[in-house]
């Protein structure tokens, strides 16, 4: 709840996402309702053309988790 109250005041608001089974319908926000508030207040710097974001490897990916010895 406090982030659909902070993302309101960016007129960003949930929606009911449809997934296949067993996952159904949940509450998510678009991608696409970002872009807006992206490019009005986190514009990139001039000349430097934006990087898109690189995915994260999946919990399960080898090397993802290091030991700690203490």
């Amino acid at each position: 709840m406090r982030l659909a109250s902070m993302l309101r005041d960016y007129d960003i608001r949930s929606a009911n996402i449809r997934f296949p089974e067993p996952f159904g319908q949940v509450k998510g926000y678009y991608r696409a309702d970002f872009t807006d508030a992206w490019t009005r207040y986190c514009p990139s710097p001039q000349g430097e053309p934006s990087q898109p974001s690189q995915a994260s490897p999946p919990c399960s990916a080898p090397g993802r988790l290091e030991t700690w010895d203490g």
